[in-house]
């Protein structure tokens, strides 16, 4: 299938996937179409992992098979508070929706074509070259994997450069929780829970379950038309419980099976939460999947990297220290799979590494020109 193809027959899968959570917003899936069509490579790449997903499902030359992030991406990261309202902040991936089976490389690779859309698109805040960025994050991975060196990061010390580089890249992350608390007001809007939907007043109450204990008083709330939330999620609704007393937000939306489900022919229901779920993580107490739904506290202090926030930089050496960091993370993550299947990932790695040294500058080229024919393509339909 081309990329229209797939696209439509991915529609009609999420269509299905949601029946029972909500159904789907047609009104955030136009809006994708036209982000999809009218914005740059790397918005393009993060709204289709579905297409990523199968083109990358039927590869055999990819390497072992692991459960991946799968739709991994820069703005994939953040941060959130190892305890609800104490200082200590973790950083890393904070999104596995999409989180499924796949050849190894595929979390590296993708991750390699997202930053180099990113410094290309975002030339004025990276001063970084892409080149470098990749050779960084490969040798990363590897001696990270390799040595069984990565663990999760917890930012205990503002002394520390990449803690310090961490809040200088989500800006948000220095407003008071009464300042993040107002200001997402103005993208959302009062709903009664009685005029919903029984299935959606079910997540409501699941919402409430998950608030802070003692929680007495909070609003249900839902986006404005205008207040798009993600890209490659667009078309899940989502809703919120806003805690007045304490500006506490807390977010739900379904956690169906990732878009590997419908790129392998399959129909399947639920959310993969190995990796959410790691004994490697350093996980987010306000995080809860459940019947199919997933709860997750938001604030100026829980939020992900967003590119159109960067405060400029313009200092390699402390860029390629986030390069670093995101290979780090991806191979701690991927050493939650077993041991047998971490052994033939590395025995791959090495081999690649030692056949040509430039396989992963030469494979994140490929799958560029892959995502760059694909967006001009579908421009043209």
């Amino acid at each position: 299938m081309n990329i229209r193809s797939s696209t439509k027959d991915y529609e009609q899968w999420l269509g299905k996937q949601l029946v029972n959570r909500g159904g789907c917003d047609e009104w955030a899936l136009k809006e994708k179409c036209k982000l999809m069509k009218n914005g740059d490579d790397h918005s393009f790449l993060r709204a289709t992992f579905y297409r990523w997903a199968s083109l990358w499902t039927g590869l055999h030359n990819g390497g072992p098979k692991i459960v991946s992030v799968g739709d991994i991406h820069i703005e994939n990261f953040g941060t959130w508070r190892k305890e609800t309202g104490k200082r200590t902040l973790v950083w890393g991936v904070n999104d596995f929706d999409e989180s499924c089976v796949l050849p190894w490389t595929n979390d590296l690779v993708r991750l390699g074509v997202s930053a180099t859309f990113a410094i290309r698109e975002l030339n004025d805040s990276f001063h970084i070259k892409s080149k470098r960025a990749c050779r960084t994050m490969l040798k990363s991975y590897t001696d990270a994997l390799l040595n069984d060196t990565a663990k999760a990061f917890v930012l205990r010390d503002d002394n520390d450069p990449f803690c310090r580089l961490v809040k200088k890249m989500i800006p948000g992350i220095k407003q008071t929780a009464k300042k993040y608390f107002k200001d997402r007001q103005g993208d959302l809007a009062p709903i009664k829970i009685g005029a919903l939907e029984k299935d959606l007043r079910k997540a409501l109450k699941r919402l409430q379950k998950s608030l802070p204990a003692g929680t007495r008083r909070y609003s249900p709330y839902q986006l404005k038309p205008h207040a798009l939330v993600g890209l490659g999620s667009l078309g899940k609704r989502r809703f919120y419980a806003l805690v007045k007393d304490d500006s506490l937000i807390y977010e739900i939306k379904p956690a169906i099976a990732s878009a590997c489900e419908w790129a392998k022919g399959t129909d399947g229901q639920n959310a993969d939460t190995k990796l959410l779920k790691s004994s490697r993580r350093v996980p987010d107490p306000s995080q809860d999947v459940n019947n199919g739904w997933i709860v997750r506290r938001r604030g100026s202090d829980a939020q992900k990297l967003e590119l159109d926030k960067f405060e400029r930089n313009r200092d390699a050496k402390k860029e390629a220290l986030l390069f670093t960091n995101m290979a780090i993370e991806l191979a701690n993550l991927h050493r939650t799979n077993s041991k047998k299947k971490i052994e033939a990932v590395v025995t791959d790695l090495k081999q690649r590494n030692k056949k040509d040294p430039d396989w992963f500058l030469k494979l994140v080229a490929k799958w560029v020109k892959k995502m760059e024919n694909d967006h001009k393509k579908f421009k043209k339909g």
